[in-house]
């Protein structure tokens, strides 16, 4: 707790954390089991949970700082989010390294987390990047991130129309979309809207208990009519 008392006073809260503390809660708790953040984030599920939060809080803000247009949070009357996604373009939307590290919260993650588990996140980063360079070959693309529909909103169509209309969006600009996912019933429902799976890979982790496979899927712009 001292600790920890320490790493608050160090580092107070940040300016970006509370409009986006809604949408982090959310992703997390869609995501919380993903195996991919299962490997980097080794430990309880509630260590797993703090950290993911703070690391998409701190994600949204710089995205919304550079491409708020990028990110797509849906919600009901009542406010509650239902869809949330992001199209996030391989052009105009690049952080310098400074604002990684601090605007990004790099070096506070690390310290609160561990340097360990902040490795682990930058090699899964890294893995993430080299696949976009195999297949995008220097193209401009959108990468699609961490698409959502909430449990008590799934089998209503909801995910298929808005994705549906950021699509036509890709397929105005004439510009092709890539996405990564660890669920191999994902690659179905993606299909569907056009994506292609273009490769299935293992991850390469250190622990062969955190192994998981990653299916990689592209789609081509279509024609506008």
């Amino acid at each position: 707790m001292a600790m920890q008392a320490i790493v608050d006073f160090i580092f107070p809260s940040h300016v970006g954390d509370e409009p986006n503390i809604d949408e982090s809660r959310v992703i997390t708790q869609a995501f919380l089991n993903s195996p991919c953040y299962v490997e980097v984030f080794r430990g309880d599920e509630a260590f797993r949970r703090e950290a993911m939060e703070f690391l998409f809080r701190r994600n949204l803000y710089l995205v919304k700082t550079k491409c708020p247009e990028c990110v797509r949070c849906f919600r009901a009357q009542d406010g509650e989010i239902t869809c949330f996604f992001m199209l996030v373009p391989s052009f105009g939307a690049h952080h310098t390294m400074y604002e990684k590290i601090f605007e990004g919260g790099i070096l506070e993650f690390g310290i609160r987390y561990g340097f360990n588990v902040l490795s682990r996140l930058i090699k899964l980063s890294d893995f993430a990047d080299a696949i976009d360079e195999e297949f995008m070959k220097g193209r401009k693309y959108y990468n699609l991130q961490r698409m959502i529909v909430t449990p008590e909103q799934q089998g209503k169509g909801i995910g298929s129309k808005y994705l549906g209309e950021a699509l036509k969006q890709a397929d105005s600009e004439q510009i092709p979309v890539i996405l990564t996912t660890q669920e191999e019933r994902n690659t179905v429902f993606y299909a569907r809207r056009g994506f292609k799976l273009v490769k299935q890979t293992q991850y390469p982790t250190d622990d062969p208990n955190y192994a998981f496979t990653n299916y990689v899927m592209i789609r081509e712009p279509q024609p506008v009519h």
